[in-house]
């Protein structure tokens, strides 16, 4: 991608209104929307509805480190943004 210049071309992700606009108006902590973005990236991008990602993945997605991603997770689970359950990673 050129920067300053995204085109789709390059990739984009297509999301519905609904859950776009839940992102807009959800009053999350910013670790909370980084880390919810890169689950989003990992998911719609692919046209997938769950994904196998290991914490240490979602921390270097997001550049927050593995303690904190790990701590973004379980709060949004918590809050019933993401849906957690024992997989690899």
């Amino acid at each position: 991608m050129t920067r300053g210049s995204p085109q789709t071309e390059c990739g984009f992700i297509r999301i519905a209104d609904e859950l776009f606009e839940a992102l807009i108006r959800h009053p999350s902590t910013k670790r909370q929307y980084e880390l919810g973005l890169a689950v989003i990236r990992k998911t719609y991008r692919f046209q997938k509805m769950e994904e196998d990602l290991s914490a240490s993945h979602l921390a270097a997605m997001t550049g927050l480190d593995r303690a904190n991603a790990t701590r973004a997770v379980n709060e949004l689970v918590k809050l019933g943004v993401l849906h957690k359950r024992a997989g690899r990673y």
